[in-house]
């Protein structure tokens, strides 16, 4: 939808020189911003490749990419209600970004990810047990001793 500036717009346009006027609409009080559309364009493409840098950021400083991450994220944001169906305990539970794709075992999971095409970078498979740290955070786990070592080669 285009718009035609009324005179007066026209004028503050000329008399700001390139910088923004501000417009309000009378009967909501709600403030616009009237700028010329080539500083639009900059400013959507100075907040694309923002954005883009903010995923990478996040890749870099926990080694997961952006769409992946977001998976986890949609994964623990549901967990306690996961968690609250007991029959769910156990299972496994596959995000690709907001959506969940289903609950069932690992291999079904994956099926069901390549059967739509969705690449292996994208989604994220989760374990529906309780978990202190959300799925980003690596946890600690304790490596076997040497007793567990020596018990499974006395069992062999």
């Amino acid at each position: 939808m285009t718009l035609e500036l009324t005179k007066p717009q026209r004028q503050a346009v000329q008399e700001q020189v390139g910088r923004p006027v501000e417009v309000v609409d009378p009967e909501t009080q709600c403030a616009y911003v009237l700028l010329a559309r080539a500083h639009y364009e900059r400013i959507c493409s100075l907040l694309e490749n923002e954005g883009q840098s903010a995923d990478r950021s996040a890749e870099v400083a926990t080694g997961i990419p952006p769409e992946i991450l977001r998976s986890q994220e949609a994964f623990w944001r549901d967990l306690q209600q996961l968690l609250s169906q007991r029959t769910l305990r156990g299972r496994w539970v596959c995000y690709y970004g907001d959506e969940r794709i289903g609950i069932g075992t690992h291999e079904k999971l994956i099926r069901e990810c390549r059967r739509r095409g969705i690449a292996d970078d994208s989604y994220y498979l989760g374990c529906i047990r309780p978990r202190e740290l959300p799925p980003r955070e690596p946890e600690d786990v304790e490596p076997l001793g040497h007793h567990h070592l020596e018990d499974h080669a006395a069992e062999s």
